[in-house]
């Protein structure tokens, strides 16, 4: 029995070994084993057969009997953290227990991205290539894994070396200016961790994609290589690209399958993103159980266990508004009647183009010695659909409107002729909002509008002598008389103006911690 005892008794004490050696060779990570039992370090210290392998845990001798735990700095920041809980010091022993540790792990991860333009142009085309694509995969790795977990964001713009240099280092560097205004527009809060920055001409990612071709011969593919190594001047090396490759059996003219072929793939701007991927598992772990003699710890040690924060994104839901060019409205008698104005702009989605625009004007200014009067109750309802996504609504946008007003409008000094009725009027507009802030909180939008307006009103005057009351302008039987009996239509142009707006309300969002599920797709 006794020997039986040992057997298994130094078959766990192995394991336990085994297991420990793997957490120390994956020394780029942070681990927390947290424990449910008590600890022997120094049988854990004392069974390593290495030294080394002891030191590598910070293990300090003089304190075995409290050393519960043990953590060592790593390069790079990281930390190792273990703490043991098996306990092998027994003679004797006739049972195993599993037992499972919880394991946080974090690891720097990179992940790349390239946006894709076309040829001789530096604007950002999404439905290009794959760009719509890769700024949906840009999306939803920011929502997963939370933009706090962003270390660095790396820009680089290039061209495709065809035509002439001098072009094409310019060309670059407006790919590189396009690139920073998207990403400040629509991810402002990476603006702190991101640089971008142009890089000419692309021969090295030309000579990669060469270098992995399958369809050309092994004797074209060297040949293209020597070229793109070739020290000569840039004219010499463009010239020979063009005309001093020759055919190859299978792709025909060398140069023209690879302007087809990979040119348009090296017209792009590369994202490096360095990020944080935090997992949680769960570890098994055999665990002695002694049955002779139980020997109690003198005390228990708390060990904190160390949670994985949630982190939360916020973007907004309703922002508040008003048309400036309203509020500076100016009659030459009233001198400043501004159309007093409120709007409110509601999002449906957080990366979606949609949204829904509330409009109400109510100017209620009167001067009857003068005969002026601009009163006017007026709401709009609009259906906004902006052409760029993002969680932002910034950029272009197209829109649906309908409306109804009551007004009674007089600007004849003299004989006090005016108009009071009714109206309904809808039709489509066209916007541009622009960012003011980093957050986007403040923005300022400029648009135009333009359908059909049909009113029932009425026109009246003072008379003269004026006795302080007004007449609507009928010649007939007043017994005949049905109000609103004026028709205006009109059809073009139906509004303008600058709107300045500020969002008030924000929906918050959890951000997704399985990281891994996004980066391995």
């Amino acid at each position: 029995m006794i020997r039986l005892n040992r057997i298994i008794g130094t078959a766990a004490l192995t394991l336990l070994n085994v297991w420990s050696v793997a957490w120390a060779i994956d020394g780029s990570v942070r681990h927390d084993a947290v424990s449910s039992t008590g600890a022997a370090y120094s049988e854990i210290a004392a069974s390593y057969n290495d030294a080394a392998m002891a030191a590598a845990f910070g293990y300090d001798d003089t304190d075995a009997e409290t050393q519960l735990a043990w953590e060592k700095d790593l390069p790079g920041g990281s930390t190792f953290i273990a703490i043991e809980s098996a306990d092998l010091s027994a003679e004797s022993s006739d049972e195993i227990r599993i037992e499972y540790d919880t394991v946080h792990t974090r690891t720097l991860n990179t992940v790349y991205l390239e946006f894709n333009f076309r040829f001789d142009r530096y604007e950002l085309d999404m439905n290009y290539m794959d760009n719509n694509t890769i700024l949906r995969q840009l999306d939803r790795i920011l929502d997963s894994i939370g933009i706090e977990n962003i270390t660095k964001l790396e820009i680089l713009s290039q061209s495709s070396p065809e035509g002439v240099y001098e072009h094409n280092i310019w060309l670059s560097e407006r790919r590189s200016e396009t690139m920073g205004r998207f990403m400040n527009e629509n991810y402002p809060e990476l603006s702190g961790i991101m640089s971008t920055s142009p890089d000419g001409e692309s021969w090295q990612m030309l000579r990669d994609y060469v270098s992995k071709d399958t369809r050309m011969e092994k004797v074209s593919v060297n040949k293209v290589i020597d070229v793109i190594d070739s020290d000569v001047n840039i004219g010499t090396k463009k010239w020979r690209m063009e005309n001093a490759l020759g055919s190859d059996a299978n792709v025909g003219n060398i140069y023209k399958y690879l302007y087809r072929t990979y040119y348009p793939r090296i017209r792009f701007s590369g994202l490096t993103i360095d990020l944080y991927k935090d997992t949680v598992e769960l570890v098994e772990r055999q665990v002695v159980v002694k049955t002779e003699p139980v020997v109690e710890p003198d005390h228990t040690e708390e060990v904190p266990v160390i949670p994985v924060q949630p982190t939360h994104r916020r973007f907004p839901k309703l922002a508040l508004k008003t048309n400036l060019a309203y509020d500076v409205f100016f009659t030459p008698d009233l001198g400043y009647a501004p159309i007093l104005n409120v709007e409110y702009e509601y999002y449906f989605t957080e990366n979606g183009h949609w949204s829904t625009v509330g409009e109400y004007e109510f100017p209620w200014w009167s001067d009857e010695s003068k005969h002026q009067y601009l009163q006017m109750l007026n709401w709009q309802q609009e259906m906004r659909y902006y052409l760029k996504s993002g969680r932002w609504h910034t950029g272009h946008y197209l829109s649906l409107y309908g409306g109804y007003n009551l007004y009674d409008i007089c600007f004849d000094s003299n004989l006090g002729n005016g108009y009071q009725g009714e109206g309904v009027h809808g039709g489509l507009g066209y916007g541009y909002v622009l960012p003011l802030n980093r957050k986007h909180t403040w923005k300022l939008e400029f648009f135009v509008k333009a359908g059909y307006y049909e009113s029932h009103y009425d026109k009246y005057d003072a008379g003269v002598p004026f006795h302080g009351k007004y007449y609507y302008r009928w010649y007939q039987n007043p017994n005949d008389l049905v109000p609103r009996n004026w028709r205006f239509r009109w059809f073009g142009p139906t509004g303008a103006g600058i709107t300045l707006s500020y969002d008030i309300i924000y929906r918050r969002k959890l951000n997704d911690t399985k990281a891994v599920d996004v980066l391995n797709k």
